[in-house]
């Protein structure tokens, strides 16, 4: 991924419309000069068309060492979760296969795995199988009888995607400040725009709707950015 460094800044950012300030710019355009760009550590990339992780979700629990299909030992210090995988996507998924155990109220929030075993089997819906996954768990968080949210990845498939680093989740949903061009003067334009992630597989990449393909993103900032937008605000 090739990133374009805008630049580290002295002069306050500004925030005005037509290139002009004024008192009713748009309150979710912010124009920063490359003094402001440097200071800011901002940098910028190109949205990418990118293969990213398809994944199956489903929800189970984290059963003890003896209850756990798949052969484990505390020296291992590996969860071992137990969730259900449909009879439709049994051909998608085998011993080996990655997923990524999600939870919250932990330190950590993403427990990255593999399946270790798969029902030979449908359990008695005759709708499912079995499906224990171990997970990582150097500091023993995932204790048994903690649901967790297991994404199993079945594929890939092309998305538009941005870094991580690139989306701010708020109480208002996802953003991202997208670069909107260069005045005579210098200044650089940035327009915060509602995005709607799509699974995040806890890989580098993750997949946003509601952005073009070629156009650029804040890729280091977004969160210097939105609090500049909120100080201006008031």
């Amino acid at each position: 991924m090739s990133t374009i460094a805008l630049g580290a800044c002295r002069s306050p950012a500004r925030r005005h419309g037509g290139g002009a300030d004024n008192g009713d710019a748009p309150k979710d355009e912010i124009w920063l000069s490359d003094d402001d760009l440097r200071r800011l550590h901002v940098t910028t990339e190109e949205v990418k068309l990118e293969a990213v992780d398809e994944t199956l979700v489903t929800v189970g629990p984290v059963v003890g060492a003896a209850d756990c299909p798949a052969r484990t030992s505390p020296e291992e210090r590996k969860a071992c979760a137990v969730v259900a995988v449909d009879q439709a996507s049994l051909g998608r998924i085998h011993v080996g296969s990655a997923v990524t155990g999600r939870t919250s109220e932990l330190v950590h929030d993403t427990f990255p795995g593999q399946i270790a075993w798969v029902a030979g089997a449908l359990d008695s819906s005759g709708r499912t199988v079995k499906v224990a996954c171990l997970l990582p768990d150097p500091m023993a968080e995932l204790r048994p009888g903690r649901q967790v949210r297991v994404e199993v990845v079945v594929g890939a498939k092309p998305e538009f995607a941005v870094s991580r680093g690139a989306v701010l989740e708020t109480g208002d949903g996802a953003f991202v400040f997208a670069a909107g061009g260069t005045t005579d003067d210098g200044r650089h334009k940035f327009a915060r725009v509602s995005v709607r992630p799509g699974n995040d597989t806890g890989g580098p990449w993750l997949p946003v709707a509601n952005l073009q393909p070629g156009s650029f993103v804040v890729r280091t900032g977004t969160e210097a950015l939105a609090s500049m937008l909120t100080v201006t605000a008031l």
